[in-house]
């Protein structure tokens, strides 16, 4: 189903001032972009939510047991309040939007460090360093692996690409090579 621009931009006003009022921006943030990702991963969990032919009640109950534990209050109202309104399958892209607009409301950027393999957390602490500095933004940075880099690290943050991997400098030297040749 295509979903109104301006829902989805109100539902995440609406979010975002909650978490601005209780000073919850950054918990927000976090939760925004884990409910993203977990409505994603689970359609199945999405199209049972999203069931008519299901109680209502049945519904709700499911999210207090899944997320009563690990969620804030807030947030789990906010769920129950998409679901009983018949907007939970908007939730991703609502969600979407709410970390869209929390970033853009903490002058944070979102950024990805490529590897050929995990990366400890005090190296992406590092990375996000000297990337906060350059950038004079706070950063959040995941790692996500592709073994076709051979080596090294590439990072993509806010429009820019920042690349020490193997295959980067295989790249920029048949770029040279190419050049040379004319």
């Amino acid at each position: 189903m295509l979903v109104k621009e301006s829902l989805l931009k109100n539902w995440s006003k609406a979010i975002c001032e909650l978490a601005v009022e209780n000073k919850k921006t950054k918990e927000f943030l976090d939760t925004a972009y884990d409910l993203k990702v977990i409505f994603s991963r689970n359609p199945e969990f999405l199209a049972f939510l999203t069931n008519r032919n299901i109680l209502l009640e049945t519904r709700l109950e499911l999210l207090d047991k899944v997320f009563k534990k690990d969620l804030d209050k807030e947030f789990l109202n906010i769920l129950k309040l998409l679901t009983e309104r018949g907007l939970i399958e908007n939730a991703k892209q609502i969600f979407k939007q709410v970390v869209k607009d929390l970033l853009a409301q903490t002058n944070t950027v979102k950024g990805i460090v490529y590897s050929v393999e995990e990366l400890n957390k005090k190296t992406i602490e590092d990375i996000q360093k000297k990337l906060e500095k350059k950038l004079n933004k706070a950063v959040i940075l995941e790692n996500e692996i592709r073994k076709e880099l051979i080596s090294g690290i590439r990072v993509v943050v806010d429009g820019q690409k920042y690349d020490s991997s193997m295959q980067g400098k295989i790249e920029d030297m048949k770029k040279t090579i190419l050049q040379n040749r004319k």
